[in-house]
């Protein structure tokens, strides 16, 4: 910018006569530049030599600042892409990523932890991990990030239990590093949070299974060894009658392990076949060096042996053929719940048949039965006397849905996650005593669902599972009474049957028709 004496453009193009005095030279006008800091001459050729140069400057100052501005946007743009690019790796990945303040506060984090902790985002910042946390693992998180802002290391942690929005708790694998400044100074933490509710659930099941498994086999072989041990004693007394009644009582349970033995087979009905084929290759090869030797003698008897050993492998790991026949479902399941009613002597229960007509499917009655007798028997055995069993059968959109209903306790939230899983049962083992099969709370190995799932992925079929818990016996450690009217929280049956149940369901292709 250029700025001039007091005089006025006018006067800038003639000189001015001074008043009252004759004609003298005219006074020559200066011009002070502003950006030269000098004082030039008026005369018009000098002040544009002036103005050009000044505007040559200032374009050239221009393009110097749009070339800035130009490297500015570059680089932001950069900044933005990568920080996009970064942005979209946070947000797919299952991990939950996130940043904390010094004091604990999230300020930033994906989509992953709002997953697990089920919070949308923007009730999540600013959250402390005491509002998501027990009071008893937030102090364990504060020693955890305490460490990290004394030593400077990052740390990983095991099994922090975080409490979601809605009351879940699940548990998180957690990577933690500390977060510094452009000065060094730490400024906060950040760290990746990996749900590992799944696995610390299944060791959960796994260490209940085992238990209950042991609890399964421990009682019979235990009436086993002491029937074996009196059988001796009596016979020197010469105790016939109890001879007889205790033969009995082993018989019993040799039953109750040879069942137990049945559904293991079921479960793992795929390996024997391959295990098999493997031992007869093994021993045709065997073989033939026997032949080899074109004696007769040990001809017949290296075929006696083979034919020993194939029986011997057939029984050990017998695999039943599969054969698949129409089947009409309501007379079938009619049998299955008339069985069950001559089976579950002194119950007082009503199970209830709601069944369409003529549904027909095809499929192998033996694994449909064992399925299908699992489920009611389940059902029974966590029914309390007077109450209700449901079993339905409806046919819509070429497929038959089967379902077996109990108003019994329930299942927990955390238990339904479980419950195919395999030798898994609802309740605290020590809460089952050796009771008779249907009997209420009878217990069981578990095996009964984990097979029907397994002969569902086999077979092509498809299985359920819905459950409330009852609001009375909130945890797995709690009993029922055993009998509607012998509980203290209700008044009827009514009130029982709204507290709580479950549902086990199967759902079958159909075909056109059946032959009657």
């Amino acid at each position: 910018m250029l700025y001039t004496d007091p005089f006025t453009a006018k006067e800038l193009g003639r000189p001015r006569m001074p008043s009252g005095a004759g004609a003298q030279r005219p006074r020559e006008k200066r011009v002070r530049s502003l950006v030269e800091g000098r004082e030039i001459g008026d005369s018009s050729p000098a002040l544009e030599q002036q103005v050009q140069v000044l505007t040559l400057k200032l374009h050239e100052a221009h393009e110097a600042l749009q070339r800035e501005a130009a490297e500015k946007r570059q680089k932001e743009e950069a900044s933005w892409t990568s920080e996009l690019k970064y942005r979209n790796i946070l947000e797919s990945i299952e991990d939950g990523y996130f940043e904390v303040d010094l004091q604990g506060n999230l300020i930033f984090f994906n989509e992953g932890l709002c997953r697990i902790t089920g919070y949308p985002p923007e009730e999540l910042h600013g959250m402390n991990n005491r509002d998501y946390m027990s009071e008893e693992t937030s102090g364990k998180v504060f020693e955890t990030f305490n460490q990290v802002y004394r030593t400077g290391e990052a740390t990983k942690v095991l099994g922090w239990e975080l409490i979601r929005k809605d009351g879940e708790r699940r548990y998180v694998e957690t990577s933690i590093s500390l977060v510094r400044n452009p000065k060094g100074e730490p400024a906060g933490f950040r760290g990746i949070a990996r749900d590992i509710t799944g696995v610390k659930r299944l060791e959960k099941a796994k260490e209940r299974a085992i238990h209950h498994l042991s609890h399964e086999l421990g009682t019979p072989l235990s009436i086993l060894e002491g029937v074996l041990r009196r059988i001796p004693e009596d016979l020197k007394k010469g105790n016939v009658e109890r001879i007889y009644d205790a033969i009995e009582r082993g018989k019993r349970n040799v039953k109750r392990l040879t069942g137990l033995q049945t559904k293991m087979n079921d479960i793992l009905n795929e390996r024997p076949v391959q295990e098999k084929e493997k031992i007869l290759h093994l021993l045709d090869s065997a073989l033939a060096i026997l032949d080899d030797l074109q004696e007769e003698s040990l001809q017949e008897g290296a075929e006696a042996i083979r034919r020993n050993l194939i029986q011997r492998l057939d029984s050990l790991q017998k695999v039943e053929e599969v054969q698949t026949e129409p089947i009409a479902l309501d007379a079938f399941i009619r049998r299955i719940c008339e069985e069950a009613r001559l089976s579950m002597t002194g119950r007082q229960l009503e199970i209830v048949e709601k069944i369409d007509e003529g549904p027909c499917a095809e499929m192998d009655p033996k694994v449909l039965k064992k399925v299908c007798e699992g489920f009611l028997k389940n059902a029974i055995e966590n029914t309390p006397d007077e109450g209700t069993i449901e079993i339905e059968l409806r046919s819509e959109d070429k497929v038959a849905k089967l379902s077996f209903r109990d108003f019994g306790t329930g299942v927990t939230s955390e238990n339904q996650k479980l419950i195919f899983s395999g030798f898994f049962h609802t309740q605290d083992t020590n809460l089952y005593a050796s009771r008779k099969p249907y009997l209420f709370n009878a217990g069981g190995s578990g095996s009964d669902l984990l097979r029907a799932r397994v002969l569902s992925e086999r077979f092509g079929f498809s299985v359920d599972f819905s459950s409330t818990r009852c609001r009375h016996l909130p945890t797995d450690r709690d009993e029922c009474a055993g009998k509607i009217s012998s509980c203290p929280f209700i008044k009827g049956k009514e009130e029982c049957f709204a507290s709580g149940g479950s549902t086990f369901s199967l759902c079958l292709p159909l075909r056109k028709s059946c032959p009657r």
